[in-house]
């Protein structure tokens, strides 16, 4: 935008470039120019941000929950963006809360800075799940009960992360609460064999898949040989 033959010059740039040259010769008294004198000038490069600071397992329907980012040098905006879920605040800051889709399995959060040049970053990323329900242990009680047989118990051992258990028989009757990590049941008066099972429900509402233990009402013993004559007068 000024005189090109001085020591120096202004200059507009594009609105939009990856890199230029702006290049100087002199010319002498008798209009001899000499070789070109070059710099290169690019745009500054924005900075990717550090980690995203935030919970990594959470529960569908949960609502704000804040991720984070420590500022990032010469940024001068930021841009949040997530795969599912609603950010409930701005997304040009070095923060976000947001709302958790009521049903998901796993969702994206990411964040780039954007420079005074108003050029982005790449992104950082992170990936946040639905805590899984952990498959219970083994079911401990009797495998071989009589029919009528009252009070019998079945048990299963404390599991991580769970605030509930389901147990199910496929016959008979529970004759305590079915939410705690043992059963008492009657069996039915005649029966062949049933199933007792039981799954986790996590805090979020997740229940796991069902361990099962079958119960078999015990055969008569079939009896040996009989003795005695076979042919008698």
């Amino acid at each position: 935008t000024t005189a090109t033959n001085g020591t120096s010059i202004t200059m507009n740039f594009p609105s939009s470039y990856t890199s230029l040259t702006v290049s100087v010769q002199t010319i002498n008294s008798c209009g001899v120019a000499s070789a070109f004198k070059t710099i290169t000038v690019k745009p500054p490069v924005a900075t990717t941000p550090g980690n995203i600071t935030g919970g990594t397992s959470v529960c569908a329907g949960s609502t704000g929950k804040v991720y984070s980012i420590a500022p990032v040098a010469g940024a001068v905006s930021y841009n949040w963006v997530v795969s599912a879920g609603t950010v409930t605040t701005a997304t040009n800051g070095t923060s976000i809360t947001m709302d958790f889709p009521a049903t998901y399995t796993s969702l994206t959060v990411k964040v780039q800075s954007i420079n005074v040049c108003g050029v982005d970053s790449k992104f950082k990323s992170i990936t946040v799940c639905a805590p899984a329900a952990t498959t219970r242990g083994v079911i401990t009680g009797e495998t071989s009960v009589c029919g009528g047989s009252t009070g019998k118990t079945y048990s299963i051992a404390p599991v991580a992360g769970a605030v509930s258990y389901n147990w199910v028989v496929s016959a008979g009757t529970i004759t305590t609460a079915t939410n705690g990590t043992s059963i008492a049941m009657d069996f039915p008066s005649t029966y062949t064999s049933l199933t007792v099972k039981v799954q986790s429900i996590n805090v979020c509402g997740v229940a796991s898949a069902f361990k099962s233990l079958t119960v078999a009402a015990p055969a008569a013993t079939v009896p040996a040989s009989i003795s005695g004559p076979i042919n008698e007068v």
